[in-house]
């Protein structure tokens, strides 16, 4: 053991083994920075999904009536009016707008009347 070396690494491996290191921070953070972009898709496919559900359910029970809702997540306008000039057939227009008051959806539906 009296005359083992240790080999020490040289400034070239030290500025690769950092750049590598630092590359694999900078493409990591990429990855979460999408990551967070990709909330607010989210927050519109629940509304998608909420709106369709509540346009659904208006129409089996045919309430065909202007409201407001208000969920924990977005607040919803409801508005009929006549399609086209028609009286057997309305445009249900339904639109989610997240708690900053950005319109997140807006979804059209034609309704036959009874």
């Amino acid at each position: 053991m009296v005359g083992l070396k240790v080999q020490a690494s040289s400034l070239i491996e030290v500025l690769v083994a950092m750049f590598i290191l630092s590359l694999s921070l900078m493409i990591g953070s990429m990855i979460y920075m999408n990551v967070l972009r990709s909330s607010a898709s989210t927050q519109k496919i629940e509304a998608r999904l909420y709106l369709e559900n509540l346009a659904l359910q208006l129409e089996q029970d045919q309430k065909f009536v202007n409201q407001q809702i208000t969920t924990d997540y977005f607040d919803i306008d409801i508005i009929f009016q006549p399609y086209q000039g028609s009286s057997e057939l309305l445009e249900m227009k339904l639109s989610a707008i997240n708690k900053e008051n950005k319109p997140l959806l807006h979804l059209k539906k034609i309704v036959l009347v009874p």
